[in-house]
């Protein structure tokens, strides 16, 4: 596989066809691993001022496990990781605020897009 890439992960085969009889060898797994990537990173949204809300985080490898950082206005608020998939719970806001996390694995971190979080009334 030339310049492989995650998508060429799986378990691959080689068949020969001799006199006929087709050959087929073990199978091989093929595991490209890399930096964590999003399924789902903070999103920009509208709230209610000091009205509870959820944000989710999840992002994935390989390898595995991925832990999850969050970040409100560029500030860390865990200091222990979460595993991946992550949902932060805010008890409320009366301020406009951006959110992101930071993905990390063995091969390093990847952060997220910030989600800006605006309150109404």
């Amino acid at each position: 596989i030339l310049n492989a890439v995650r998508s060429d992960n799986g378990s691959y085969v080689c068949k020969l066809n001799i006199s006929g009889m087709e050959v087929v060898s073990d199978p091989i797994l093929v595991q490209l691993e890399g930096l964590p990537h999003f399924i789902r990173q903070p999103e920009k949204m509208n709230v209610t001022k000091n009205s509870p809300f959820n944000l989710t985080c999840q992002a994935v490898g390989p390898p595995e496990p991925v832990e999850i950082y969050w970040f409100r206005n560029n500030v860390q608020l865990n200091k222990q990781p979460l595993i991946s998939p992550s949902v932060l719970t805010v008890p409320g806001l009366n301020e406009t605020a951006l959110f992101s996390c930071e993905a990390h694995n063995s091969k390093g971190l990847t952060a997220s897009n910030p989600g800006q979080v605006n309150v109404k009334g």
